[in-house]
């Protein structure tokens, strides 16, 4: 039977998980945070029995997102990794489960845990920075690149060997060397379980020949998957995936609306609705297109409406323009 209004503040009151769990987490949905921690409290207190084991478990994470994060109490990092870990180290496989839809599986806390444990460790929140720490974490959320492992621990075991890090907070020339192959077989692996950053990560991977052998049909095959959700930098990298592939009326048909902005280009110049990502993207694409415009390349030369694009490229993202106009310099460009 449902459990609402009377009925459910009465056997919260007699201190029923399922009833606290019901209410706690609908205090927490209207931010009365302080009663949503008493509520997954006193579930933490009264889970000894085995049947209450999800109930705790369920609470233990969520005493530890509030507390990790401040949410109407005070701050208390430390306090929340607590949590976590206890969280993390349960063997979920012995966790009896549950019908109750009101929780989430034991397996789904502990890969959540272990990723928030790796994340506070990777950027020093709560605990010194440490790089082997963080990674330990993630590796065990990520189980072994198993769908059913933590997609954003897989990710961020990508992210963190493409690039040096800082092994600790203390010294800042103290740098862990990356691992390009490594970042290559977790970006592929979050990518395969639905990460669309992953994604484009190893579609760039592919085209560079970074960590994997230079392939443009399986950097455009990934890119695809990123850019068919709508996704920006996705469409306007396969668009000049396109273009290098020399599919100059496709790299035209995929990306050319990207090079059109709302309103005057004064929107270009302003940092108020533009984020670093759009401004990549709509950078890529007015390049692309002015090149093919310049060069007549898929479509009918020309040169003044190639000007303005490659004004307005570097008006967009001038960084981004300019490393484009270096690899068309380079050759690797048509």
């Amino acid at each position: 039977a449902k459990m609402e209004g009377t009925d459910l503040e009465a056997l919260a009151r007699a201190g029923n998980s399922a009833a606290l769990l019901k209410q706690g987490c609908r205090l927490l949905e209207n931010k009365n945070y302080g009663e949503a921690r008493t509520q997954f409290m006193l579930i933490v207190a009264a889970g000894t029995r085995p049947t209450d084991a999800l109930y705790s478990l369920n609470a233990k994470f969520m005493l530890g997102l509030i507390e990790f994060n401040g949410l109407g109490c005070e701050t208390d990092r430390l306090k929340g990794l607590h949590y976590f870990k206890e969280v993390a180290q349960t063997d979920a496989a012995v966790v009896p489960k549950s019908n109750n839809p009101d929780l989430t599986g034991a397996d789904t806390l502990v890969v959540n845990a272990q990723y928030n444990l790796g994340r506070a460790y990777r950027e020093g929140l709560g605990v010194p920075i440490d790089l082997a720490a963080a990674e330990r974490w993630w590796l065990l959320a990520a189980r072994d690149g198993s769908a059913a492992g933590s997609v954003d621990a897989q990710l961020s075991l990508g992210l963190l060997f493409a690039t040096a890090q800082r092994k600790s907070a203390e010294d800042p020339l103290d740098l862990q060397a990356p691992d390009i192959k490594k970042a290559a077989r977790w970006f592929q692996t979050a990518a395969v379980n639905g990460s669309l950053p992953a994604a484009r990560a190893i579609a760039l991977m592919y085209k560079k020949g970074e960590g994997v052998a230079k392939d443009l049909n399986a950097a455009l095959n990934w890119m695809r998957k990123a850019a068919d959700t709508g996704d920006l930098q996705g469409r306007a990298h396969m668009m000049l995936i396109y273009h290098q592939l020399r599919l100059h009326k496709l790299a035209l048909e995929t990306g050319f609306e990207l090079t059109e902005l709302a309103g005057d280009d004064d929107r270009i110049l302003s940092n108020a609705d533009i984020t670093d990502g759009e401004r990549e993207a709509r950078a890529i694409a007015c390049f692309v297109a002015a090149r093919c415009l310049d060069k007549g390349l898929g479509t009918t030369a020309d040169a003044a409406t190639a000007v303005k694009l490659y004004k307005r490229a570097v008006a967009v993202d001038k960084t981004t323009a300019t490393q484009l106009r270096r690899e068309a310099e380079a050759g690797d460009l048509p």
